[in-house]
């Protein structure tokens, strides 16, 4: 690792329940060299789609960055149109551009302000294409975390934002390989580092963690999801589990992104809603399995679900989709096809969960840390990068 300084365009927002992949690479790299990370702006539409967190970022915009650790500055600014929609209209070309023409001068200006000279710029959001060519840098990267272009409600234009930025690149990082085999016909210099999990946070559970009062006093067995509940979520799966075994136990953490009414129905089914980082453990010790319960489809096969990674640190038994990303760990999970496969997998994950089953996680899990991946993606950037990353 080098000294240089590294820009992050448009991560997920910092504040935002889940750490994702960019939050915790944004730390890593902190640690040897001064970070910038942009937030992905909110605009006015936002106000009424996520108010709470629109909010938060546009008093961030305001107030200027903030140093979260040191050598680590967390800003974002304001887009003035919405970009959504089909490729005219709001979801034109047109639209992004003018929203990166407002942010070009004020990045520029900060950038000035915190003496980054050439930084490596990592971008994490193709809308970001227009503002390369203006910001110098010595390395320019893609990480490329999700297939957005199999998004349904993405705007139409943004297929050929995301082409042009993996064509202009020097490194796209992926996170499974159904991902970079998706996007390598543009860029020979793609490699996949996958996600990975916070082994010392999640791994607390099998300690002495007490169990959130919110489950404690829940029928048992309890079957716990930590994430967003969004569209890919099987809920077929899941209303079939909860009628056939109705003294379950059926718990979702996580912010609501679609209509899960079906499920809200049912006695044995709940809701709680987003919870801080730092307590997840808390919940995690009062589940008996994890489940990563997704549709299968474009995005779903290319994805590499952190939740997962977390479960598995967690020391808990887990039920999941058979995702081409969790093959190679099929050792320490039930990976499923069917709703009946879904729900028999979660009676044999609590039937046959001993002691020695919850220390293979935790070991395995070890393995596969966000340490451990961002050295693998450092050796990866120098190999392709060479003193463009130093």
């Amino acid at each position: 690792m080098g000294n240089s300084e590294v820009v992050f365009l448009y991560g997920p927002s910092w504040d935002a329940p889940a750490r994702l992949s960019k939050h915790h690479l944004a730390r890593y790299w902190a640690r040897t060299r001064r970070v910038l990370y942009v937030e992905s702006p909110p605009n006015p539409l936002s106000f009424y789609t996520r108010f709470e967190e629109a909010r938060a970022l546009w008093e961030r915009y305001r107030q200027g960055p903030i140093e979260v650790t040191e050598q680590l500055f967390v800003h974002t600014y304001f887009y003035p149109l919405p970009f959504w929609g089909g490729s005219v209209g709001f979801g034109g070309r047109w639209v992004n551009k003018c929203n990166q023409m407002i942010v070009r001068p004020q990045l520029s200006k900060r950038l000035q302000a915190l003496d980054f000279n050439k930084p490596v710029l990592l971008v994490c959001s193709a809308h970001a294409l227009p503002l390369v060519d203006h910001i110098p840098h010595r390395l320019l990267m893609y990480h490329c975390s999700d297939d957005y272009t199999a998004v349904p409600s993405r705007q139409t234009s943004f297929d050929q934002l995301e082409r042009e930025l993996i064509q202009r690149c020097d490194v796209v990082i992926t996170t499974s390989d159904e991902l970079r085999r998706a996007k390598e016909n543009l860029n020979p210099s793609i490699v996949t580092v996958r996600n990975g999990v916070d082994f010392e946070h999640f791994s607390r559970t099998q300690a002495e963690t007490e169990v959130a009062h919110e489950l404690a006093g829940l029928p048992r067995p309890v079957v716990g999801y930590i994430g967003s509940v969004f569209r890919w979520i099987e809920q077929e799966w899941i209303s079939q589990a909860a009628r056939l075994l109705p003294t379950w136990s059926f718990v979702f953490i996580g912010p609501r992104q679609t209509n899960v009414s079906r499920l809200e129905a049912l006695p044995n089914v709940h809701f709680l809603g987003p919870r801080p980082y730092n307590l997840l453990p808390e919940y995690l010790r009062g589940f008996d399995v994890a489940t990563v319960p997704f549709t299968s489809n474009q995005v779903t096969l290319r994805a590499s679900p952190i939740k997962f990674y977390e479960y598995l640190a967690a020391g808990i038994p887990v039920v999941a989709t058979r995702l081409p990303d969790l093959e190679p760990l099929a050792e320490f999970a039930h990976l499923v096809t069917s709703a009946e496969g879904f729900t028999s997998a979660l009676q044999q994950a609590v039937s046959q969960d001993t002691p020695e089953s919850r220390q293979r996680r935790v070991k395995e899990s070890r393995r596969h840390s966000w340490e451990a991946r961002y050295v693998q993606l450092d050796a990866v950037i120098e190999n392709i990068a060479g003193n463009r990353f130093r």
